[in-house]
């Protein structure tokens, strides 16, 4: 059952927007049109003139606020609402229309019986190398894989394993850790630098392989702990890394500096964007000729999504990045990066995410965590720019009526069946500390298929 919690009825007028709470109901509410619809409302002034949520209004929501006694209010907050009711806004592409979650299911927990003495980890993104596929993960704890006792034995701030490629969860059944040839335990593909003490992480984020160079190009965070908590830690930026990919078992990733010798391409606790949450995967033609870097800046307690591009043939070269930095309807791209523009509709994750064209839904689907929460978004736009609109949320709880820690969401495009129809999304659940698989079907209503 889903979540619940207080709708609120949005009033434009020429003051601006004010919000009228009027009801705790069902926050994702089945209409005669099939949805779950939910209004969106960014808090960004910019935005909220530009994306109006679907209310879909139908005779089900209009008797169970009746039956609520909040049809006063509902009746004097009705002119204003009008003009949103019942569709999208006009600059959503009409093939973007009406798509939803039909079924969720659980899949289980991946990579849990192994030989590399490996006990726990998040992160879990995975990068397609040909027929095979990388997976990577950060935070990982050891315990010896073959006495009784099993007792801890340390950790690694990342590890990897390879599977191979297809499509659907029967392809992860087989894989195999990448190990250390003298202990037999997992080991660090991104190694840590003369002077990084045991308090510094190399978290891997977004990546991509390069089938002419046979290279894999991979962004990681640096990252500093600073307590004992979940949560105590600082990130000093995000860098990137490459990895000879002709040998998959060998694999080890190498730091590229940048022009004037820093590790990190983008220092984080400035007002400027990092980049490297996520790289854009299954691009459209017309968008073929760059990687697609998606970023995150933090203003206001709230984090909101950035969007870089390089063209192919130079990745490692920090000066032929381009940032976005026009609206949806007007892009455009600069060499400077605090001209850096929020994306519309692209925000509230952790940090992790991921972003890929489903051909079955005609658009780019982004796929993150709710910040450190229990749900799972599903966003759409007609470009990697966006705008991006509220698909559904799914809720990552594995145990009723507890509250949990998710986070890092994100899709698994080369997993995917039938075009996109059926999609592989993972998460971690904190109390458990391991990549939960869901299998989810989405549906594109046939009046509005091609």
């Amino acid at each position: 059952m889903p979540a619940f919690g207080f709708w609120e009825i949005h009033i434009r007028s020429k003051m601006g927007v004010s919000r009228l709470p009027i009801i705790p109901m069902n926050v994702s509410y089945p209409c005669r049109s099939g949805n779950l619809c939910r209004p969106e409302f960014p808090d960004s002034p910019q935005n909220t003139s530009q994306r109006i949520g679907c209310f879909c209004l139908t005779f089900e929501y209009i008797d169970a606020m009746r039956t609520r006694g909040i049809w006063p209010a509902f009746t004097i907050a009705l002119p204003w609402m009008v003009p949103c009711i019942g569709r999208w806004p006009a600059h959503i592409s009409p093939d973007l229309e009406a798509p939803r979650i039909v079924r969720v299911e659980n899949r289980g927990l991946l990579f849990t019986d192994n030989d590399a003495g490996v006990n726990g980890t998040d992160a879990g993104y995975s990068i397609p190398l040909g027929n095979r596929t990388l997976w990577l993960f950060g935070d990982v704890f050891l315990q010896h894989p073959s006495t009784p006792e099993k007792p801890f034995i340390g950790n690694l701030s990342n590890c990897a394993l390879l599977t191979a490629r297809g499509t659907g969860s029967a392809s992860l059944r087989s894989f195999l850790f990448l190990k250390d040839s003298k202990t037999g335990l997992a080991r660090q593909v991104i190694p840590k630098a003369a002077g990084e003490d045991g308090k510094v992480r190399l978290w891997p984020f977004g990546g991509w392989y390069s089938e002419s160079e046979k290279r894999i190009y991979l962004y990681y965070a640096r990252v500093r702990v600073t307590g004992n908590g979940p949560l105590d830690f600082h990130t000093d930026g995000l860098g990137l890394a490459w990895a000879d990919a002709r040998k998959p078992e060998e694999i080890e990733f190498h730091r590229i500096p940048t022009s004037d010798g820093s590790a990190m391409w983008w220092e984080s606790g400035r007002e400027t964007p990092v980049f490297g949450n996520a790289v854009v995967s299954g691009t459209r033609v017309e968008d073929r000729d760059y990687v697609y870097v998606v970023g995150s800046r933090e203003s206001g307690g709230r984090k909101f999504g950035a969007l870089a591009r390089v063209p192919k043939s130079r990745p490692a070269d920090l000066a032929a990045y381009e940032y976005f930095s026009g609206t949806a309807e007007a892009p455009k791209w600069s060499r400077t990066l605090p001209d850096a523009a929020n994306i519309d509709g692209l925000g509230d994750f952790p940090s992790e995410l991921s972003i890929s064209y489903n051909s079955c839904l005609g658009g780019y689907l982004a796929v993150h965590s709710v910040g450190i929460g229990e749900k799972v978004r599903l966003s759409l736009a007609p470009r990697p720019w966006g705008p991006y609109r509220y698909l559904g949320e799914i809720d990552a709880r594995h145990q009723p009526l507890v509250k949990a820690f998710c986070y890092a969401g994100k899709e698994h495009p080369e997993l995917a069946e039938d075009g996109g129809r059926i999609i592989y999304i993972t998460y971690v659940d904190g109390s458990r500390y391991w990549l939960q698989l869901l299998k989810v079907t989405l549906e594109k209503r046939a009046s509005d298929r091609p």
